[in-house]
């Protein structure tokens, strides 16, 4: 996820997006490590149904 992340962060700055691609980019920059442990914790959740501590 962290390289997914910052290949959205790469796009959002060199390549045309679309408002909501860049809205998401530009929150997942500004969250940083924090932001993306968060939804890793949320995707975790939803997909596996279980908190796993990392």
């Amino acid at each position: 996820m962290p390289a997914i992340a910052q290949l959205g962060i790469w796009g959002r700055k060199y390549l045309p997006v679309t408002k909501e691609s860049a809205a998401a980019a530009s929150a997942l920059e500004k969250g940083g490590p924090e932001l993306l442990k968060t939804m890793k914790a949320e995707l975790r959740r939803q997909h596996v149904g279980k908190q796993t501590t990392e």
